[in-house]
């Protein structure tokens, strides 16, 4: 409503400058100023700009110096308040791992029950709270803390199983540097991982059921059995990774990529896959029955048996607008699956595939 006014103010008390000149030109009233006095003559505009050049420098220099200096102390406040931010999230962690290592040294010969409830649910809280104070970084060194020390492990460890295993669902590491974290075996189920990094994090083994993994990067990442049912990949990045036996049973896969990786046995069964691709991966023996794929890229990609008798599967599957080229789908059983055939006429070997009517096919 000022700002109105202000605009207001200035643009009328312009209009009468402008029409008073005008006028004074119009009709040489002396009163306005465009006569001079001393000779009689008109002002011209060159005059008139000798009298305004002076004060307008004058003006835009020390709007101009103003400017700077205001751009300054806020560059200098906003500095400060990272640094603030820094000190507070590095304390935030600090306090976390003192907190929890006099935890566990002040208990660790005691007779705990396993099961007790209040002890793993301060423990839960205090971790869920300390992750959202966190930045990426900090995150992925308290994810490693608490791995370390068996908190999170499927499997008990022997020194701190009475407080057992921390169910830390809902836990905040989006954005999280995870990079290089070796973690064996960890459960973190419905777990926020969007926009985290996983370069060459490894999560052999581990539970990840219903997590999101919304724009994350997994890139030369290992997920060997992992199983990440009901999960969410929008945007993601697996590219060049290995992920073996990968359990994405129900996953809701669209516009990612999961190029050059080594996905042998991997479990796509029920899941639904749209515009992501496959190219170049190692697929044999993999599972995608009863998915739905919608152009979905296979193009160059192994997805012959891994082993006898252990085909990769797309029976009952629904495929629309999928990218075989120069793909080796031998052995692939495609019974009951709905799908154009003239998408595999590209594969590089149609040998053994098993067509939705049942019959297979003898030879490329």
């Amino acid at each position: 409503m000022k700002k109105t006014v202000s605009v207001f103010v200035i643009v009328f008390f312009s209009s009468i400058l402008v029409l008073s000149i005008v006028l004074g030109y119009l009709y040489e009233l002396n009163w306005v100023g465009v006569i001079d006095t001393a000779t009689g003559e008109i002002k011209s505009l060159w005059d008139w700009l000798e009298l305004l050049i002076v004060p307008l420098i004058l003006a835009i220099g020390g709007w101009w110096i103003s400017h700077v200096e205001k751009l300054r102390s806020q560059n200098l406040k906003d500095t400060e308040v990272l640094v603030l931010v820094e000190k507070q999230r590095q304390d935030s962690l600090q306090k976390y791992i003192d907190d929890m290592t006099s935890l566990l040294l002040g208990n660790i010969t005691d007779e705990w029950d396993e099961d007790d409830i209040i002890l793993n649910a301060v423990i839960i809280s205090q971790t869920l709270a300390t992750l959202k104070m966190l930045d990426g970084t900090r995150k992925g060194i308290l994810l490693q803390f608490l791995c370390d020390l068996g908190l999170i492990s499927i499997e008990k460890n022997p020194q701190t199983q009475h407080f057992g295993s921390l169910d830390i669902r809902m836990a905040d590491l989006s954005n999280a540097n995870l990079n290089g974290c070796r973690l064996y075996g960890v459960r973190l189920m419905e777990v926020n991982f969007s926009g985290a990094t996983f370069y060459s994090a490894t999560f052999y083994g581990s539970d990840l059921w219903q997590s999101n993994f919304t724009a994350a990067d997994l890139t030369y990442s290992e997920f060997i059995s992992a199983r990440m049912v009901d999960s969410t990949f929008q945007d993601t990045k697996m590219i060049r990774s290995n992920a073996s036996d990968l359990v994405l049973t129900r996953a809701k896969i669209s516009n990612s990529v999961f190029n050059n990786s080594l996905l042998h046995e991997a479990s796509f069964k029920n899941a639904k896959i749209a515009q992501t691709a496959f190219a170049h991966c190692i697929l044999n023996g993999a599972d995608f029955s009863d998915a739905t794929l919608n152009k979905v890229d296979f193009s160059n990609a192994d997805l012959s048996p891994w082993v006898e008798g252990k085909r990769t599967s797309f029976r009952n599957s629904k495929l629309v607008d999928v990218n075989f080229d120069n793909a080796d789908l031998t052995g692939a059983d495609f019974t009951d699956a709905q799908i154009d055939l003239r998408s595999i006429k590209k594969a590089k070997t149609l040998t053994g595939v098993i067509l939705p009517n049942g019959n297979a096919l003898a030879e490329n």
